[in-house]
């Protein structure tokens, strides 16, 4: 009992870290009605969805999980060495998260880094085909 407990433990720990990601959320407004979608949409557009990290209002201690303890340390890391690698923190998470692709599908995101921010302004439905292929290739 107590080895099938601590199974469904550590597969619960390790969906919940994978799905903890810092995945969009897009607001997507569809014949008046608004909807919230971690999918693409034409015309919809990317909402923060950050949770605020702040003091206990009791104890005055910040109280932090192992997931916001792991980003702060990530941040400190890519700021340490920034004058090294001349990466954001943005750019080393970025990249991370890109490791295990072959290098013709790093490509593939670079490319589709570029028609992202081209096509944000001008095409919704050229924006939804490069997000779209842009999360299945999980850039």
């Amino acid at each position: 009992m107590r080895k099938i407990f601590f199974k469904m433990l550590v597969i619960a720990a390790v969906s919940g870290m994978a799905y903890g990601q810092s995945a969009p959320t897009y607001k997507c407004t569809t014949a008046g009605k608004v909807t919230y979608s971690d999918e693409p949409c034409v015309g919809g557009k990317v909402v923060d969805t950050t949770p605020t990290q702040g003091l206990d209002k009791i104890s005055g201690t910040s109280k932090k999980g192992a997931d916001v303890q792991k980003i702060e340390f990530n941040k400190a890391m890519a700021e340490g060495l920034k004058p090294l690698l001349g990466e954001t923190p943005e750019q080393r998470a970025q990249r991370h998260k890109r490791w295990k692709l072959s290098d013709k599908e790093k490509l593939e995101c670079w490319n589709l880094d570029g028609q992202i921010q081209e096509t944000k302004t001008r095409e919704p439905v050229s924006l939804y085909q490069a997000r779209k292929r842009y999360k299945d290739l999980t850039c």
